[in-house]
């Protein structure tokens, strides 16, 4: 069974249920869809306090979705603000299963200053790849993506994937991560 894992913000609530129904409703396999976020974890695997460049209550959460799996099987992690039109089982078919990670590698490069609720906007190198992730938690690099690592390592670091080689982040068709209103940006650094 498919473990997937929704970023979970107390201020998106209604956000997250669409986003759970959309998935649900065009699946055409079983599957588990789990809330992650900050009140959603137990204190003996999260205890990194929210920072100022946090703008969600799942922003560095998301990274501990292998050893929420105990680092087995493939897993998928996804911000919440999202509607689903396929099926999600299409998303597994499209992933190199050799890879530790699998994302869509948008070359974006944000034009505000702020973002979600006027949080800052801030700019790195693979902005936006973190938002949709599927995971082969068996891979030995997902392996380092332990609780102590997640709670520790800088943020820039679990978003810019410094926790894995470039080698091994798969790439996905854009169709399964698109952007709504923002502009790709061809001669962004990736």
């Amino acid at each position: 069974m498919l473990k997937c894992f929704l970023g979970w913000d107390s201020r998106e609530t209604v956000a997250w249920h669409v986003a759970a129904h959309s998935i649900i409703r065009r699946t055409r396999e079983p599957l588990s869809i789990t809330p992650i976020g900050n009140a959603t974890l137990p204190k003996s695997l999260w205890w990194r306090e929210r920072g100022p460049y946090d703008s969600t209550e799942f922003s560095n959460a998301r990274f501990l979705v292998p050893a929420l799996c105990d680092y087995q099987g493939e897993a998928v992690f996804m911000d919440c603000d999202v509607l689903w039109q396929t099926d999600i089982y299409d998303l597994i078919d499209a992933c190199d299963p050799n890879k530790a990670v699998s994302v869509v590698k948008h070359q974006y490069t944000p034009a505000a200053s702020h973002k979600f609720l006027g949080q800052p906007q801030t700019r790195y190198a693979r902005k936006n790849w973190s938002s949709l992730m599927v995971f082969n938690c068996a891979h030995p690099h997902c392996r380092s993506l332990t609780p102590e690592y997640v709670n520790k390592a800088a943020g820039l670091d679990l978003h810019g994937f410094a926790w894995t080689a470039d080698a091994e982040i798969g790439s996905l068709p854009q169709t399964f991560n698109h952007l709504i209103k923002h502009r790709q940006v061809r001669d962004a650094v990736a």
